[in-house]
């Protein structure tokens, strides 16, 4: 009986050659080599005592200290906002009159010092170029904390020109990436933008971060309320949210400072929320109210001198009675005021 195929097969040898080891150092050396952004700028490949000891292709030196630079756009690319990675003394940096945060916690500097003296600057700030300086974008906290950790030099990723809308938009998105700011910060810088006339409205604001122009305009209310409660939200504005705040607000109006500075302390201290301090606002609201009175009609008596009239006696279903008498002459003025005095037990 002849084998079938299936058998035929199962007879011939199998000659599998060995596959050859794979070094995973090799293919991850040649995953960046193929694909270098953004591992290149992910890491600083420097030691701490600012000797090279690896660069990668992609990169040149720069004149400003000893810096590295990292096109961010791509071979061929036309990007208008493209920047370059470099490592910049502190000495030349100024602050964005702009940026998105506009309040800085000593305590989360601290932090941010202590963790950059840890494990170093993980993460480049951004920046402009303005002559021989750089003006910061965003990156104001790792600003603040490099001299904390005894760092000289901060990395940066360096844009060219930008204009003053692009320098906010540019830091609000970053903070918003890595660690938003708060609706107190929103509030203060957004003022000093219209103020400033770097934008022309809250549409065109809300347009730029792609936020809705009503929650524009209720962050822009916050900043109607008194300033001591404004000092106790500086006291950790990320403690409060934007419809936490909005409530405030709207408690400061039907119940006064003393009721918003109580809501704000709550806030901070027992963890109210937006519906605490709507709860609260309620109370208020329906003190305030009053039942609508019923049109009540009254009952209306005539007084006649002759054929004059001198006044009249209305009377109410509520128990409500007026007497009104003009036109008397004083004689009988005093008879009907002494009458009306005994008739009522009124002493003199």
């Amino acid at each position: 009986m002849s084998k079938n195929r299936f058998e035929d097969d199962a007879d011939d040898p199998i000659n599998v050659a060995p596959k050859p080891a794979v070094d995973p150092f090799d293919r991850a050396a040649q995953t960046l080599k193929e694909k270098p952004f953004p591992f290149d700028q992910a890491f600083d490949t420097r030691l701490t005592s600012g000797k090279k000891v690896q660069e990668s292709t992609a990169t040149r030196t720069q004149s400003v200290g000893e810096t590295v630079a990292v096109p961010t756009s791509g071979a061929g690319q036309s990007n208008e906002l493209a920047a370059v990675y470099m490592e910049v003394d502190l000495e030349l940096i100024d602050d964005n009159p702009f940026n998105a945060r506009a309040i800085y916690l000593p305590e989360k500097i601290a932090e941010k010092a202590a963790d950059i003296k840890l494990r170093g600057q993980l993460v480049p700030g951004l920046a402009m170029r303005k002559g021989d300086r750089f003006q910061l974008i965003a990156g104001h906290y790792r600003r603040r904390a490099l001299p904390l950790a005894g760092l000289k030099t901060m990395k940066l990723m360096v844009y060219p020109q930008l204009s003053t809308q692009q320098l906010y938009v540019l830091s609000y998105k970053e903070n918003a990436e890595a660690n938003p700011q708060t609706p107190l910060d929103n509030a203060i810088r957004w003022k000093s933008l219209l103020q400033e006339k770097v934008f022309g409205s809250e549409l065109e604001i809300a347009e730029s971060i792609s936020m809705s122009k009503a929650n524009v305009n209720k962050t822009m209310q916050i900043l109607n309320l008194p300033a001591q409660v404004l000092e106790i939200l500086e006291q950790n504005p990320g403690a409060f949210a934007l419809s936490t705040l909005y409530e405030i607000v709207l408690l400061h109006k039907v119940a006064g400072e003393r009721e918003a500075c109580m809501a704000a302390e709550s806030v901070l201290s027992n963890g109210w929320g937006r519906k605490d301090v709507a709860d609260r606002r309620t109370i208020f609201e329906n003190k305030g109210a009053t039942p609508r009175r019923r049109n009540e009609t009254s009952r209306q008596y005539k007084i006649l001198d002759g054929d004059d009239k001198i006044g009249a006696i209305k009377e109410w279903d509520n128990g409500k009675v007026v007497l009104e008498v003009n036109s008397l002459d004083p004689e009988k003025r005093i008879k009907i005021v002494e009458e009306l005095k005994r008739l009522f037990a009124v002493g003199d």
